[in-house]
């Protein structure tokens, strides 16, 4: 089966071969896909699970440029605006870029867990916390289930300098996918052909057998302690997956990077995960000061803080309802109601809608009322 082979000039090639029987010798070559495409359409496609090499010393910028003449492809595969990410990965390394690190380790991740299940009181998750803007879990009972669920998949990170054990992620192994691009398209990429098949089953509530899945007496198994000394898993080592176009570069890279849909979609991310690191520190302070001076609650000042939240909250509710009365549909819901309706006017026997189709409020008015 041919494999792929990204290449640090930027150049995806395809890795083909030729055998003369007269010689017996076999003959290797690496022949650009955009040459492959351009003789059979859908070249790049048929190739998602094929095997993957990655060139001595390639480093993101490279590997993303392998990937240019698919722009559409993998935009539409990994859902964000690939084109934009090439923009960014085209531009010069910023002088704030992490200098501490050198490599995108690619580790593959799988582990043994209980499917889990609880049981509560109400239907709502969540609960405010009294005297704050914050929210908590409600309290729950877990369900024994006695299934396993078994996940795993490629994922990276960035590593420093000199990192030789992959899977150590004190102080290292950090996410990137909040990061301009322009802070790291120059780290290299490394594939760990190893990985650890980590029991997640010990002591689990939703399992009647809590003793693990993992023997624990067979001498390939190691137990996983915290720095208390608490035993919470076993793991054991295991050849990786073989490393395929789909599973590590558009799903494990492709899909890290584009999660939030595109650079500026990741930006307005970032910040506002700030914003609400404010907001937990104003949260905080606020609590601090319902404190009399035992260090209790006071009840006045709660019931004052609670007044206050409640009626900022319902105000907001109200904004929020107006604004959906306004724009009930998102850009995405609209555009599925115009073609749907474009087809129900042509041949109304290709669409299939149980529940009839919504009227959507034309552009003007959702303008002026939003």
């Amino acid at each position: 089966m041919s494999s792929l082979m990204f290449c640090r000039d930027g150049i995806l090639r395809i890795r083909r071969g030729v055998y003369d029987r007269a010689e017996g010798r076999h003959y290797p070559i690496l022949l650009p896909l955009t040459e492959m495409e351009e003789r059979w359409p859908g070249t790049f496609i048929s190739l998602l699970d094929a095997a993957l090499e990655l060139e001595d010393g390639l480093d993101m910028r490279e590997a993303l440029l392998n990937l240019a003449p698919w722009s559409a492809e993998v935009s539409a595969i990994a859902n964000c605006r690939f084109d934009l990410f090439l923009d960014e990965v085209r531009k010069p390394l910023a002088s704030d870029h992490f200098d501490d690190l050198d490599t995108i380790g690619f580790v593959y991740h799988q582990e043994i867990a209980a499917e889990p299940q609880f049981e509560r009181d109400t239907d709502k998750m969540f609960k405010r916390i009294p005297g704050s803007r914050m929210y908590e879990m409600r309290d729950s009972r877990p369900l024994i289930t006695d299934r396993i669920d078994i996940s795993g998949g490629w994922h990276c990170g960035g590593y420093k300098k000199g990192t030789e054990d992959f899977f150590d992620n004190n102080d290292n192994g950090f996410g990137l996918s909040l990061s301009p691009l322009t802070k790291w398209h120059h780290l290299k990429l490394k594939v760990i052909e190893h990985y650890w098949l980590h029991d997640r089953t010990i002591g689990s509530d939703h399992l009647t057998h809590r003793d693990g899945v993992l023997d624990q007496a067979n001498p390939m198994v190691e137990d996983v302690v915290s720095d208390s000394g608490e035993l919470y898993g076993r793991r054991v080592k295991v050849t990786a997956p073989e490393p395929t176009l789909h599973s590590l570069i558009l799903r494990g890279l492709i899909w890290e990077i584009g999660f939030h849909g595109s650079p500026d979609e990741t930006a307005e991310v970032s910040a506002d995960i700030g914003d609400r690191v404010h907001e937990c520190d104003d949260d905080r302070a606020l609590r601090d000061s319902l404190l009399g001076e035992d260090g209790e609650v006071d009840p006045a000042a709660l019931a004052q803080a609670e007044a206050e939240i409640e009626a900022e909250l319902a105000a907001e509710e109200a904004r929020e309802a107006a604004e959906h009365r306004a724009n009930p549909f998102e850009e995405k819901d609209i555009k599925t109601l115009e073609i749907a309706r474009a087809l129900m006017d042509e041949n109304p026997d290709l669409i299939r809608a149980p529940e009839g189709l919504p009227e959507v409020p034309d552009a003007d008015c959702r303008q002026s009322e939003g």
